[in-house]
């Protein structure tokens, strides 16, 4: 291991020298945190981890006492900050043996994790009577919640971790690591366990989005390669105080947390200068004018410039019709294997020109991926789906796009394979009890701490909003939006779905929660659901009731429904749905 380099000056801030004309004046003495259970550590991080570990994605565990009944406690340093940031709602501490995410929320929305524990300040952490598990991969003390581990209340955490220290930065630790070693990490459970949540810094990688700001408007996947290719994610978060910062050009050395998410690494810097040795004199080459050519059929596909051009004069939001652009891979942002089985990547006309974002596209004829070689930078590809400008300022291919011509070879068609034609009976439904979303999207029209729709697993499993945050209410909208429903041949089509209510009751439809459908490409209208289920006595949660939309004006288009929940600020309703299923018939 070496000594972290970047961290180091924050020592200095409790040393700092001091003088005044009047030598009586008295300054109030340091007083050095102390844990009421220092010198009683019995338990490390990887004994931890080997006691509770259990090879799923996600799940949770209560910690008892040790066999001789006394509470299981470490003693470890904090080598995380969240006061940049960067990294949200999460401590990470380690010891000789390894080291472990905290989940637990902020004191409140001004106070950060860091002023409670300090960078480099030794903690202990008393784990009994609290849960261990891992969400989406990632080892992490938190709360259970259904079968999952969640956020500990910041008044839960400070019963149960203490600081025995001021910070110290200079006494932790940086491990140099490559992007190899990690990748073969993921197989071997030892391993994994190891590295997880690690400090970490990867020497002589390059960023392949330099030039850009590390997260203008959104949370982004930048990755850095290796010179043997190797390729990992730096996750960047809009929410830091350096995300409009432009990422540097070659190659240099990246220090972060190594967290873990769906069976891949990401490193959360803790701030800026995480990139160090970059060259601070690299300039991004000037953007080539290419000219805009095509027409979006498959014989003549827009190229990179004219997608640009129709996407940038669409208004905000609204898809276009389906078309083709061709251009070469110039940076991957996430090839989903799993559920999903999309891909987010960018394409450009030529090196060094605007890129196009194409969002959770699929492979050929629309099939799932399933391995992440099946995209690869400078590959030259067609793509077919819609054109967006998202939000008004962000041009892409809207999600559910597919290649139709990857280096030249196409799926054996020289025409895309058309939407099926529904046969009568069901033509799309989701259930929201698999513990995602599904192929819902969720858009936040507002940026807070509202992290908008979700999958909620358990008590019932269901997709849910509910914008009371860390004992506030806060402004949302948040609207969770099906794929494209084709509707084409039928000439009747209706919705029904299944909603329940809890804490506050709207009395009327529009209040909080409205249904929104528009045909591909139009407006979308208001469709109210009827059925308010009564508040149960004594408790805060309606039942589920049956509510059914009558979808007849839309027969024979494609469609797409969205479920917009929105909160001014003064209540907060939580809205659960289930058991959404569209039927057609001819």
């Amino acid at each position: 291991m070496k000594k972290s380099l970047i961290y180091i000056a924050a020592a200095a801030l409790g040393a700092t020298a001091l003088s005044a004309c009047d030598d009586d004046f008295a300054y109030p003495p340091v007083v050095e945190p102390e844990s009421q259970w220092a010198g009683q550590a019995n338990t490390t991080i990887a004994d931890l981890k080997a006691a509770y570990w259990q090879d799923t994605n996600n799940y949770n565990t209560a910690v008892g006492l040790n066999e001789d009944g006394t509470e299981v406690i470490v003693k470890a340093r904090v080598i995380s900050s969240d006061a940049s940031g960067n990294i949200y709602n999460n401590i990470v501490i380690e010891d000789e043996t390894g080291a472990m995410t905290i989940a637990s929320r902020t004191l409140n929305s001004s106070t950060k994790l860091a002023s409670q524990f300090p960078f480099g300040a030794e903690v202990y952490l008393n784990l009994s009577g609290c849960y261990v598990g891992r969400y989406a991969g990632l080892f992490q003390m938190g709360q259970a919640s259904g079968t999952e581990i969640s956020f500990l209340e910041n008044a839960t955490l400070t019963e149960h971790m203490q600081a025995n220290s001021l910070a110290r930065p200079q006494l932790v630790d940086t491990m140099t690591v490559d992007i190899a070693t990690l990748a073969a990490a993921k197989s071997n459970t030892e391993q994994l366990q190891y590295y997880m949540s690690r400090l970490v810094r990867l020497d002589n990688v390059t960023f392949q989005n330099a030039g850009q700001p590390f997260a203008a408007t959104a949370t982004e996947n930048r990755y850095v390669t290796d010179a043997a290719g190797g390729r990992i994610n730096v996750r960047c978060s809009n929410r830091s105080t350096w995300h409009n910062e432009m990422i540097p050009g070659g190659t240099g050395a990246v220090v972060g947390i190594l967290s873990y998410f769906n069976n891949d690494w990401q490193v959360l810097m803790i701030d800026a200068s995480g990139c160090i040795g970059f060259d601070p004199s690299w300039t991004p080459e000037p953007t080539p004018e290419v000219k805009p050519e095509g027409e979006g059929t498959q014989a003549s596909p827009y190229n990179v410039a004219k997608a640009l051009e129709v996407t940038n004069a669409l208004p905000a939001d609204q898809n276009s019709d389906k078309v083709y652009v061709k251009g070469k891979i110039a940076s991957i942002d996430e090839i989903d294997t799993g559920n999903f089985g999309n891909a987010t990547y960018n394409i450009v006309d030529e090196a060094g020109a605007t890129a196009f974002k194409i969002f959770r596209g699929y492979y050929f004829n629309g099939d799932k991926f399933t391995a992440a070689n099946q995209l690869e930078v400078g590959a030259e590809v067609i793509v077919y789906g819609a054109l967006v400008n998202f939000k008004g300022n962000t041009p892409e291919m809207a999600q559910g796009n597919y290649v139709y011509s990857y280096n030249g070879q196409t799926s054996g068609g020289t025409t895309p394979t058309p939407d099926p034609t529904p046969v009568e009976g069901v033509v799309f439904s989701e259930t929201f009890q698999s513990g995602n979303l599904g192929s819902f999207t969720v858009e936040n029209k507002i940026s807070n701490d509202f992290s908008g729709w979700y999958a909620k697993a358990s008590g019932p499993a269901c997709a849910m909003a509910n914008s009371y945050v860390n004992n506030a209410n806060l402004e949302a909208e948040s609207w969770l939006i099906s794929p494209e429903i084709s509707l084409e041949g039928c000439t009747a089509a209706s919705m029904s779905i299944k909603q329940a209510f809890g804490f506050y009751f709207p009395t009327e439809q529009g209040e909080f929660c409205t249904v929104q459908v528009r045909a591909a490409g139009g407006e979308w209208k208001q469709h109210n659901l009827t059925n308010f289920p009564p508040k149960k006595d004594g408790k805060n949660w309606t039942d589920f009731a049956d509510n059914t939309i009558d979808l007849k004006e839309y027969a024979g288009k494609t469609i797409q429904v969205a479920f917009c929940y929105k909160n001014d600020g003064k209540q907060s309703v939580a809205w659960e749905l289930q058991d959404l299923s569209i039927s057609a018939s001819k």
